[in-house]
């Protein structure tokens, strides 16, 4: 009996080993609007460890998906940047919310939004004639 091949097709498996795990997409998604410090990336990503969010960084530089920028300052300063390689993936991680929004409320987990509807407007009839 011939086994089946049920590894991930190529192109799958190199997107996931390059923003896979737990906190890439999440450091890109943070570092999309504009560039922070390591400081702000650890208060706004928790509860990553320092040591995690460092390998994290390093394996994003190396990917060309983030950039590094230190200032010549005192104390030093040192701001983390998405770079246009990087930004390449934000709409992809958009459609992963969106997909997710759409399993949680599948699921029970969150109330789906109320349509709103559109207010009537009201017609004075006495004002509008057919003649």
């Amino acid at each position: 009996m011939e086994e089946k091949n049920t590894s991930l097709p190529e192109p799958i498996q190199y997107t996931i080993e390059k923003i896979g795990g737990n906190w890439k997409m999440r450091i890109l998604w943070f570092l999309r609007q504009n560039p922070k410090r390591f400081g702000e990336l650890k208060k706004g990503i928790p509860p990553i460890a320092d040591k995690m969010l460092s390998a994290q960084l390093k394996s994003l530089l190396a990917d060309g998906y983030i950039s590094r920028e230190a200032f010549g300052e005192v104390p030093p300063r040192v701001e983390y940047a998405i770079t246009e390689k990087g930004k390449k993936f934000i709409p992809l991680i958009k459609q992963i919310e969106q997909f997710g929004q759409k399993l949680l409320k599948e699921d029970g987990l969150i109330e789906p939004e109320k349509k709103k509807t559109a207010k009537k407007k009201v017609v004075d009839e006495s004002q509008t004639s057919l003649f």
